[in-house]
């Protein structure tokens, strides 16, 4: 069944839905009456309701039932991406959310390709969120996660200072794998920081190594920067039973 979003305050034994949701609905989906859908609070609970009446712009539903949402994984992922070009960082974002990641914080490496001002920086934030909806609709997510805005190094390195698990991604890290740093504690909440297309400098990850973030390899083969987030997250997944 197709899966829309909607805020917990908004659900009730009846609902009528109108703006885009409802007219990709009735536009897009050409769903008619007595159609089932799966509406999702954003706070794990999914519900499934019926089309009971459809006009130009909205549609009426009805509620049959409510359960809870299966697919969030049992530990809080945070990825910290460097910013690619803007299709590369269009499919990081989305594979994110679909492998279970919560929140995703885009953030400048010196290596960077991609150059954002401000204005432009704040465009692409509001894209990516919406890509980020659309990836949680189509892999059964029970919350969107959450794309931040963009920050410095130095930010990003501050703002992971609270999780039980940190771990930076870096090609000069091999004596360091990643069961063996997972396998040091147990967490609740990791995140993980992945390079740019030109991989971090030796002064980011010194800088990551003072802020205690563990440098970790993803193996011999160097990776491409839309590809390293996606083996990160998959390989953390795996090992703490969340595939």
């Amino acid at each position: 069944m197709f899966r829309f979003f909607l805020p917990r305050e908004n659900i009730s034994d009846h609902i009528t839905m109108t703006g885009p949701d409802a007219s990709h609905m009735i536009n897009s989906l050409r769903l008619r009456v007595s159609d089932k859908i799966i509406i999702c609070d954003g706070a794990g609970a999914d519900y499934t309701a019926e089309i009971t009446g459809i006009s130009k712009a909205e549609a009426q539903l009805a509620l049959i039932s409510k359960g809870e949402n299966t697919a969030e994984p049992g530990i809080d992922l945070t990825l910290f991406a460097a910013l690619s070009k803007s299709d590369k960082m269009e499919q990081v974002i989305a594979k994110a959310v679909e492998l279970g990641a919560v929140r995703i914080v885009p953030f400048i490496s010196a290596r960077c390709v991609a150059k954002y001002d401000i204005k432009t920086g704040e465009k692409k934030v509001s894209r990516w969120g919406k890509i980020a909806m659309e990836a949680a609709k189509q892999c059964g997510r029970g919350i969107v996660p959450e794309v931040s805005g963009i920050l410095d190094f130095k930010s990003a390195v501050a703002a992971a200072k609270d999780f039980d698990t940190r771990l930076f991604f870096y090609e000069n890290a091999a004596r360091h794998t990643l069961r063996d740093v997972l396998s040091e504690k147990s967490f609740k909440t990791v995140c993980v920081f992945t390079g740019p297309e030109g991989g971090f400098e030796e002064t980011e990850a010194e800088e990551a190594k003072k802020a205690d973030i563990r440098h970790v390899s993803l193996g011999p083969r160097i990776l491409r920067c839309e590809t390293a987030p996606a083996a990160a997250i998959s390989a953390v997944m795996f090992y703490t039973n969340n595939f």
